[in-house]
């Protein structure tokens, strides 16, 4: 429900709104695929907004937390480096 929220709250261009969000959750998530899609949402929602740097750094928050998030959220961190 909450990746939802940041995911729509991003597509609105309200990047904070959906970092509060995002903030707020991931206190409370114990790793679990949730998690990992709320970290995806939140990276795409500041490469969708053109906010590539933050995109970057949060990118690399999620993987010295030791979740790994995948090859989809790779990519799209991949991309904001061209």
């Amino acid at each position: 429900m909450r990746d939802s929220l940041i995911d729509m709250h991003c597509k609105c261009g309200k990047t904070e709104a959906s970092l509060v969000i995002f903030d707020s959750s991931s206190q409370s998530i114990n790793g679990s695929i949730a998690k990992t899609i709320q970290w995806g949402s939140m990276i795409t929602g500041f490469v969708r907004n053109g906010m590539d740097e933050e995109a970057l750094k949060l990118f690399s928050k999620m993987l010295q937390g030791g979740d790994k998030g995948g090859p989809i959220y790779s990519h799209k961190c991949l991309f904001c480096l061209l």
